[in-house]
């Protein structure tokens, strides 16, 4: 997908600041000022980003000027969809995509008002091209605050397919075990999305939560990630991989620890954007 993208922004002239004060003023009065203009604000108060909008998921080319790491808090998805967010796959293997997705079903921003699900490994974005993916099935906004990258407006130029699958079910209080697997079937490269929310009123037990995605059919061959659930009600596990074509299991399970246990209800979603 290697490609020449000309930068979003080729120059960006900056201003000088020059304070001068009057004698009568002391000189931590000055020095007040001085820091208050070093501390800056964030990219979501400056501006500074990029907001992408559309109806469907599709894609559009950026350019990254320099080294920047983005702030969850300052993200913001404005959609009504089962799931909304954003990708950000670079032209060159030797950086990672970054991405994040609301997803309500299981507790991940929108109306669920908890944190927004990362794609990728870091929020961390090297200088280079990017292709950006807006993931959304209905109408939807996303703005990525890239700090030091003037504010700019972009829809995607092509369109993707994206779809979500969903499931649920309830472990007993008397079994040990239970686990629930989706199947995704990849024809191409696809980001590949595996989440769940797990909820329980049995505050004295243990649950040990299991995320992974494995080859149809077979045990999970990569460390899955893992979520302990005591002594809280719910807990959140996700996990987001590039898939090459193949036959995959989405694998959601839920082990018994020690303690007396109440029912374990699982929500789970698999969520696929072929790129």
């Amino acid at each position: 997908m290697a490609r020449a993208v000309p930068p979003l922004d080729p120059a960006r002239s900056e201003g000088t600041v020059i304070i001068r004060a009057p004698r009568r003023f002391a000189l931590a009065t000055i020095l007040v000022a001085v820091l208050g203009l070093l501390a800056g604000t964030s990219s979501a108060a400056s501006g500074e980003g990029i907001e992408i909008s559309g109806s469907s998921s599709g894609w559009v080319d950026i350019f990254v000027k320099e080294m920047v790491t983005v702030t969850e808090s300052d993200i913001k998805i404005d959609s009504a969809g089962r799931y909304a967010g954003f990708y950000l796959v670079p032209d060159t293997a030797t950086r990672t995509p970054v991405g994040a997705l609301a997803l309500p079903l299981v507790g991940a921003g929108g109306s669920s008002g908890g944190r927004l699900i990362r794609l990728g490994p870091t929020y961390d974005v090297a200088p280079g091209g990017y292709r950006l993916y807006l993931i959304a099935e209905t109408s939807t906004k996303a703005f990525i605050p890239i700090p030091n990258h003037v504010f700019q407006k972009v829809s995607p130029r092509g369109r993707v397919a994206s779809a979500l699958r969903t499931t649920k079910f309830v472990v007993p209080a008397a079994e040990q075990r239970g686990e629930r697997r989706i199947g995704v079937h990849v024809r191409r490269p696809t980001m590949t999305l595996a989440a769940q929310l797990v909820t329980s009123d049995g505050l004295a037990g243990v649950d040990t939560v299991t995320t992974c995605l494995t080859a149809a059919g077979q045990v999970c061959t990569r460390p899955p990630v893992r979520t302990m659930r005591a002594p809280f009600t719910t807990a959140r596990s996700s996990v987001a991989e590039l898939a090459r074509p193949a036959a995959y299991d989405a694998v959601f399970a839920v082990e018994r620890g020690v303690g007396l246990h109440a029912d374990t209800t699982v929500t789970a979603a698999s969520l696929t954007l072929v790129l």
